[in-house]
């Protein structure tokens, strides 16, 4: 099996031989088996023109059949050739996971070309070969690229991005038996080549239910290397995601109770260790949105109320000396000023997951704690 595939797209529409664009799909957690064949992890796909010398590539040979002359980029100079490409436009593809309804279809990997492409929605790319898979794959385009192609991963997503990009969507679902499940939009806001913005809907939200930061000030550029790239994300990248996701959960069950959906113990089974640290972001994410709604519900049921009568009729706030309580009913509601304290705490664990801040994060649930709400 090959941990990598290239293909040069010539320009059907050019006098002359001319390379329109490239694609790469490379299998970054060397995942690539006879179980799984056409297993690649990172796509990517440049739009640039380039003379095609046919005469510089020729090759022959009397035990071919023929043509016995072709036309072929030999294989040690392939990486020399991606690396001095100069891109005007690119898009770039992280297959997180395996959409299971397409697995279902054993005739589709071949119809992919052996190879990630591109899904041709939202975003053209000129010439790219067409990818059968949406859903877990995600895609960042690179509008105006110039030059060389450069990554860059962020710590606080734990993600390898293109650098430059400036949108990218995650539509997440088909996976451990569900259904379509919602999708994470990234956007540049600022121009300056980072994603700064994350947008995560639910399949039935017409709106944000999460609205993330990325901060570039730790982000580590990464050049055009595939095999340091993929000795970073094994040997760095896949075990502090696994350890974050991790003691998210670990924390979150301190203080509710959050059962993963029925076919995830089963899935997990059955992937390798890059499926399975999506599964269990995506098992952290669920977990995390279930308790601030959970503990929003119980903060609003208290906030949201009018304010109580003395013995006259007048408004009085809960907190008010005048204001008789019986004694009964004390322990049964949460008084105003611990809802409102709740409501602060849950901002300030909203902002230490969305930036990654585990020990914060846990300190934050610890106070959640002892509120006895």
């Amino acid at each position: 099996m090959s941990d990598l595939v290239v293909r040069f797209n010539l320009d059907p529409e050019s006098a002359e031989p001319v390379i329109g664009s490239l694609e790469i799909s490379f299998d970054v957690d060397h995942s690539n088996n006879q179980d799984h064949p056409f297993h690649y992890d990172l796509g990517l796909v440049l739009s640039s023109r380039q003379l095609y010398n046919q005469d510089e590539y020729r090759i022959y040979s009397g035990k071919r059949r023929p043509p016995q002359e072709v036309s072929a980029i030999p294989y040690d100079k392939i990486l020399d050739r991606l690396r001095d490409i100069e891109a005007t436009a690119a898009g770039f593809s992280w297959k997180e996971y395996p959409d299971e309804n397409l697995e279902k279809n054993k005739s589709w990997p071949e119809l992919e070309g052996q190879g990630i492409g591109w899904s041709w929605e939202r975003k053209g790319l000129p010439l790219a070969s067409a990818s059968r898979q949406k859903w877990n794959v995600r895609r960042e385009v690179a509008s105006s690229a110039s030059g060389q192609v450069e990554f860059y991963y962020s710590p606080v997503d734990q993600k390898i991005h293109l650098l430059g990009a400036e949108e990218g969507w995650l539509p997440i679902g088909y996976l451990a038996g569900l259904p379509r499940l919602g999708e994470i939009r990234y956007f540049d806001t600022d121009g300056n080549g980072y994603f700064d913005r994350r947008e995560i809907y639910l399949a039935a939200s017409t709106r944000p239910v999460l609205v993330l930061p990325l901060t570039e000030d730790r982000n580590v550029k990464l050049p055009f290397d595939l095999n340091r790239i993929s000795d970073f994300y094994l040997n760095e990248v896949l075990p502090a995601a696994q350890a974050r996701s991790e003691a998210y959960l670990r924390a979150i069950k301190k203080v509710h109770n959050y059962d993963p959906p029925p076919g995830f113990l089963e899935a997990w089974n059955r992937v390798g260790p890059s499926e399975r640290r999506y599964l269990q972001d995506f098992i952290s994410l669920l977990a995390f949105i279930n308790l601030r709604d959970y503990l929003l519900t119980v903060v609003n049921q208290t906030l949201f109320q009018e304010l109580a009568r003395d013995s006259q009729g007048r408004p009085l706030g809960d907190l008010h000396p005048r204001l008789f309580r019986d004694p009964k009913q004390v322990g049964q509601t949460l008084s105003s000023d611990r809802a409102w304290k709740l409501a602060r705490l849950l901002t300030e664990l909203e902002l230490a997951y969305g930036l990654g801040q585990v020990e914060r994060f846990e300190e934050i649930i610890g106070q959640i704690k002892v509120l006895e709400w």
